[in-house]
């Protein structure tokens, strides 16, 4: 495993935030930890938006990527805000969205 020191961290995570979508729903800072060399954790949350235009719920999230890919999380919500993720696919629709940053991911990383 290899050790990064905290100068190339920060220099890492930076890229990797300029690398990662901002807008359509995801209008929050990232937090970017990069645990060590085997993956990166990111955050942030996506805002939903009703029929009419309006924000009306904020789903937290994660991604973890890994050399060999990435998985989407959804994070402290209610049973309620569970089953609308659910309903609304939103989870695949964060997927399609990170598959396209995945390869400057794996660069910035040097897996």
């Amino acid at each position: 495993m290899i050790k990064y020191g905290k100068a190339i961290i920060e220099e890492m995570e930076s890229k990797i935030e300029a690398n990662l979508p901002h807008g359509s729903g995801i209008n929050y800072d990232w937090r970017i930890d990069i645990k060590n060399s085997k993956y990166v954790v990111c955050k942030n949350a996506y805002d939903r938006m009703d029929e009419n235009g309006f924000y009306d719920g904020i789903f937290p999230f994660k991604v973890i990527f890994t050399p060999n890919g990435f998985n989407v999380h959804f994070r402290d919500l209610t049973p309620y805000g569970y089953r609308l993720a659910r309903e609304e696919m939103l989870k695949s629709y964060l997927e399609d969205i990170f598959a396209e940053f995945y390869d400057n991911i794996k660069l910035i990383m040097n897996w």
